[in-house]
């Protein structure tokens, strides 16, 4: 998904933003916790706070591969490091639009994370002003600890 992704227009990005959401929806089964934050400012102090997010959430991770503005970097000679209780997978979803999203009830919980990918997948080419997808550890057959998880991320809800 992230290499077939146009990260050089809106209709891209949204494409993306659905396409995440889509790929999580399948996978609820193994849905374990979960995070949804809105922000709401002027498109100036929006950008700015999006920024902020992305390099907050970029800083938490090492980078094995980025595909942004239409390029794509792979860190050459990375090496996969197996953990023996790893099992947890975390993806975040940034979306800066035009306009609200949908509400999402509180606290999150199975149904909640469900109706804020639906929130997500409510983006358009139209209301989309950037979008960003992550997830750590990006390299296959690494999974993060549970112990990992909750200490690198402690904002997050048990579902």
């Amino acid at each position: 998904m992230a290499q077939a992704a146009d990260t050089e227009n809106v209709r891209g990005l949204a494409d993306l933003m659905d396409n995440a959401a889509v790929l999580l929806l399948r996978e609820q089964a193994g849905w374990r916790f979960g995070m949804y934050e809105v922000w709401q400012g002027s498109l100036q102090k929006a950008e700015g706070q999006f920024d902020a997010w992305m390099t907050e959430t970029r800083s938490e991770f090492l980078e094995t591969y980025r595909h942004f503005e239409g390029k794509e970097v792979v860190q050459a000679g990375y090496q996969p490091k197996a953990e023996p209780d790893g099992r947890y997978i975390l993806v975040t979803l940034l979306l800066a639009v035009s306009g609200s999203l949908p509400p999402v009830p509180t606290p999150l919980r199975r149904e909640g994370a469900r109706q804020a990918l639906m929130a997500l997948a409510s983006s358009s080419p139209t209301n989309t002003l950037a979008a960003y997808v992550a997830w750590t550890p990006e390299a296959e057959g690494e999974a993060l600890t549970e112990q990992d998880l909750l200490l690198g991320w402690p904002k997050l809800e048990l579902l």
